[in-house]
């Protein structure tokens, strides 16, 4: 038997919005003095990090290269976006001994002696890319009518299901 999403494509319609949607993501990234790249580092770093001594988000560099690699940057790319972040005092690198990754990490990571930290100014960089971002969909929803706001609402959970989708890179699978 076929599967229905076999028989489903994504409209036009869909690639149009996203040729404007990435640059204008972009766009304020760069309002608030990082790029898009910058900023999804940042992110991840914070989802995926464990606090520290001080509450900030930190994790084995290799760690997080490896996530940002499963997430579509290349190895290149990663060094250079954690360079620019490091020189912007977002994010900083440090070697950790081995009693402090243990306590941090639970077990001594062996090899893994290199963190990337995130700092107080890399936090409100993350928070002022969000606020904006807030800003200009609430902007956007108060002109909509009010079937387009409850579709909204009711739709809420299929943006997380295809972003995750989308970050694992994986192809549908056949049987689901």
């Amino acid at each position: 038997m076929k599967r229905i999403a076999e028989d489903i494509e994504l409209p036009d319609a869909f690639y149009d919005a996203l040729a404007y949607f990435l640059p204008g993501l972009n766009a304020v990234a760069q309002q608030c003095g990082v790029s898009i790249g910058e900023w999804a580092i940042l992110r991840h770093l914070r989802q995926e990090g464990r606090p520290n001594d001080k509450k900030q988000a930190t994790m084995p560099r290799q760690d997080l290269a490896e996530l940002l690699a499963r997430r579509g940057f290349g190895q290149a790319n990663i060094s250079r976006l954690l360079t620019s972040l490091e020189n912007k005092e977002l994010l900083r690198r440090a070697s950790l001994t081995s009693h402090e990754r243990e306590r941090l990490f639970g077990t001594p990571i062996s090899g893994k002696r290199l963190v990337i930290i995130l700092q107080p100014f890399g936090e409100r960089k993350i928070g002022e890319f969000q606020q904006r971002l807030n800003e200009i969909f609430a902007g956007w929803l108060s002109k909509q009518s009010m079937p387009t706001r409850m579709a909204l609402l009711s739709a809420r959970g299929i943006g997380q299901q295809i972003a995750n989708e989308l970050a694992k890179g994986n192809q549908p699978s056949a049987t689901r």
